[in-house]
């Protein structure tokens, strides 16, 4: 037992930040957004989503973008985790979870999804110049399935 306090307590000297140098312990006070370049607290959840709307049209939008533009059906993994991402914004438990998101979505596209996140948690200014740059940034994705259900009805 006592070589084992050592060891928590070195631990609990050294704790996680952000690469900017902010404490995780400050960013879950401050709602647990998820910050820059990947780095996130594993405990913080994403229950809080729905409710950083301004209403429900900006957050339909949102929803609109993450179906239209980030899940690809093409890479089937990461197109479930992000509809579970969909789905979160809507509902109020929890649906999927940061770690279930940074092991199956992509860096381009997680770095996407952690500024919306951010975002919402900041203001709803902030929401719209995310969907404004992420239409920009990523083209409108074909989705081959109802594509495929259309020729074969021809």
């Amino acid at each position: 037992m006592t070589n084992r306090s050592p060891q928590l307590k070195k631990r609990s000297q050294r704790p996680l930040r952000t690469p900017n140098g902010m404490l995780c312990e400050d960013l879950r006070a401050n709602s647990g957004a998820v910050i820059e370049r990947g780095c996130y607290c594993p405990d913080v959840t994403l229950t809080d989503l729905n409710n950083g709307f301004r209403d429900d049209e900006q957050r339909r939008r949102v929803q609109r973008v993450v179906h239209d533009r980030l899940a690809d059906d093409r890479d089937p993994q990461e197109c479930r985790f992000l509809m579970r991402f969909w789905w979160q914004l809507v509902m109020s438990y929890q649906e999927v979870s940061m770690d279930e998101l940074s092991l199956n979505v992509g860096k381009p596209k997680m770095a996407v999804i952690e500024a919306l996140i951010s975002a919402i948690r900041s203001s709803h200014a902030d929401i719209d110049a995310w969907i404004t740059t992420t239409q920009q940034v990523f083209p409108v994705v074909q989705d081959r399935g109802f594509r495929a259900a259309q020729d074969t009805e021809r």
